[in-house]
């Protein structure tokens, strides 16, 4: 064999030897591939994410953790996972080192280690994303990643947890016992489907309790999410999660007679206005939403029925508003709603909207009162004759009515006084539930329907999400990526079509 020969050989194994070398991935001659689909991310058991929103996940006895004891969100380490697994791309750009920064992959870049029984699986860095494109860092150099969104990586650490508190089927539940500081100690029990308060619960004059508020709470507490679980708990002079603390007390039967019992302590609100909270028996400390936590911490004067109505909807057929002069009266003429008689002169191009009346009245049904006011009479709340009113009418001629008195505050004018026919007392309500509800005529005009936007998903703005839940944000804008590729897709099919007709 000559020499020349023996060469060209040597040249060609080593050139083979380079086509598939770089972490086991397939390589063609002259094309160089960034592929981890052959990586095995079932063993993985942890996961490093570095950047501005840096988080390490690590796998014990099967289950995702941050921070050695806290539950991850396991949806979040599968997705990225998943996602790194069918990274496939020749879209090779340069392994440039200059040219990092132009990329956002040196200061700025996303570092993602994955590792497997202390053995490294993957090592990238992201960098910015555009035109539907993300540059990736490998061994290799830069690529150019279609359709790959950084989303699944960057999240808020709260993003990265599993945030369901208390997770029980409201159906089992029999007795919450509720402990607010500062408020008597009361008990709701469940009676038959109903929720109620405990027999000889002491309740103020003129009380209607409210089952479906009951109900909501104890739904509240049986499927509680917080905002964020903290990484190391504050003292209870900060928490307010010492013996001064807020409690609830869930009871629970399942059908096969299992009771068990699950309590939650209530602390003090942060600087955001959000509420520290605490499992009995657990050290985490966790903090709830704001408004979580007025789901949770209700009174028993919280827990009072503020309707001021009682009809039987589906045998109305008679709706009067009268706000001052203005009166409108509608009535109900073969299972149709038209109007009556009006105080109010309309223009050419007015079209009344029946359908309008019987969303007005629905309304109307479902109103309820901001508060209760023991302290004032129906005379000196300007209610035996109120100047502003609805009227509903049966068809056997029976009315009833809901009146709005004086203003509760002169100066401000923000509240009514209210009351209808479900009891004599007196309540508040906003200005502005009751005017939405007196809405003159030109407030039953029939209106086109708005146009349809198109795109669905893909047509959101991400900045419009800025205020939601991390967790509920990532997911949203996953849906988004997923709503843009399927858009893309029809594009070009749609492209293609038409090239073909055109050569046709």
């Amino acid at each position: 064999m000559q020499k020349s020969t023996i060469i060209s050989i040597l040249a060609l194994v080593v050139l083979g030897l380079v086509v598939f070398s770089q972490e086991g991935q397939r390589q063609e001659k002259g094309i160089i591939r960034l592929s981890l689909k052959s990586l095995a991310m079932d063993t993985a058991d942890k996961i490093n994410v570095g950047g501005e929103k840096p988080i390490v996940l690590e796998k014990k006895n099967g289950v995702w953790v941050v921070d050695a004891t806290i539950k991850a969100n396991q949806k979040a380490a599968t997705a990225l996972l998943d996602a790194l697994a069918k990274i496939e791309s020749t879209s090779f750009v340069t392994a440039k080192k200059e040219r990092y920064a132009d990329f956002e992959l040196a200061e700025k870049g996303t570092l993602v280690e994955v590792a497997a029984a202390g053995k490294p699986l993957v090592f990238l860095t992201l960098g910015k994303s555009e035109a539907g494109k993300t540059y990736v860092l490998g061994t290799q150099g830069i690529f150019a990643l279609k359709g790959f969104t950084k989303v699944t990586f960057e999240k808020a650490r709260s993003a990265w947890l599993d945030l369901a508190i208390v997770q029980e089927d409201i159906n089992a539940a029999q007795k919450l016992d509720v402990a607010l500081a500062g408020q008597p100690a009361f008990s709701l029990v469940k009676a038959d489907k109903d929720w109620t308060l405990a027999e000889g619960t002491m309740t103020p004059e003129g009380y209607r309790f409210d089952a479906n508020a009951a109900k909501q709470m104890v739904s509240a507490l049986a499927r509680l999410r917080a905002k964020d679980i903290l990484a190391k708990a504050p003292t209870p002079n900060v928490s307010g999660l010492g013996d001064e603390a807020s409690s609830l007390t869930l009871a629970l039967k399942n059908e096969a007679g299992e009771a068990k019992e699950i309590s939650v302590a209530l602390g003090v609100p942060d600087a955001a206005g959000d509420v520290y909270g605490q499992m009995k028996g657990s050290t985490q400390v966790f903090v709830l939403a704001k408004s979580s936590a007025q789901r949770l911490r209700k009174s028993i004067d919280d827990l009072r029925d503020l309707k001021l109505l009682e009809a039987q909807s589906d045998q109305l057929t008679r709706l009067e508003l009268r706000d001052g002069k203005t009166k409108n009266v509608f009535a109900k003429v073969d299972n149709t709603w038209v109007v009556e008689k009006s105080s109010e002169k309309t223009g050419d191009d007015f079209e009344f909207d029946p359908a309008g009346v019987e969303r007005r009245v629905g309304a109307i049904l479902r109103l309820k009162a901001d508060a209760f006011d023991p302290e004032m009479t129906m005379a000196k709340a300007g209610l035996l004759k109120p100047n502003k009113s609805i009227v509903l009418g049966y068809t056997d001629g029976t009315k009833i009515q809901l009146g709005f008195g004086k203003d509760v505050d002169a100066t401000s004018k923000q509240s009514f006084y209210a009351s209808g026919n479900i009891d004599k007392y007196v309540y508040r309500i906003s200005q502005n539930s009751a005017n939405r509800l007196l809405g003159g005529l030109s407030t039953f005009k029939k209106t086109a329907p708005p146009p349809s936007m198109g795109g669905g998903l893909a047509n959101i703005d991400p900045a419009q999400l800025a205020n939601l839940p991390p967790d509920v944000r990532s997911s949203i804008l996953e849906q988004i990526q997923a709503e843009k590729k399927k858009q893309e897709m029809m594009q070009r099919i749609q492209a293609q079509m038409a090239k073909q007709e055109t050569t046709n």
